[in-house]
């Protein structure tokens, strides 16, 4: 694709910086797109960072191709509200596990291994 095309692209869908699931989208940089997102990634942490047995209001940012490859998880997710900009209540265990809550839908509750592949901002 060239160029032009990907500059017209990114016009015609209003200038995004990152894809459905909030992941940066790679190259704008040279496009003169999305300069600005690099400090707000640099703000996010991922859920098995927060600290376990209390609660946490977070929004989530990202939810990384290691979650995208699990069909399932993902529309587990999807129907519980835990999609990128959602704010959640989500709760560490002492296995490293994750609980995330949000009123009004089904709880949702995450191994280790996949809540460290989402990527949230305290609120």
């Amino acid at each position: 694709m060239s160029v032009d095309v990907e500059r017209r692209l990114v016009q015609v869908l209003n200038n995004p910086t990152t894809s459905p699931f909030g992941n940066p989208i790679p190259g704008l940089s040279e496009l003169g797109v999305g300069d600005e997102l690099a400090n707000e990634l640099m703000s996010l942490v991922r859920l098995t960072e927060l600290p376990s047995g209390m609660p946490v209001a977070v929004v989530v940012r990202q939810l990384t191709e290691h979650v995208q490859g699990d069909a399932d998880l993902i529309a587990r997710l999807k129907d519980a509200g835990v999609v990128p900009n959602a704010r959640v209540t989500v709760e560490v265990n002492n296995h490293g596990g994750v609980m995330i809550v949000i009123p009004g839908h089904e709880q949702v509750e995450l191994p280790h291994e996949m809540a460290h592949a989402v990527k949230v901002e305290k609120v």
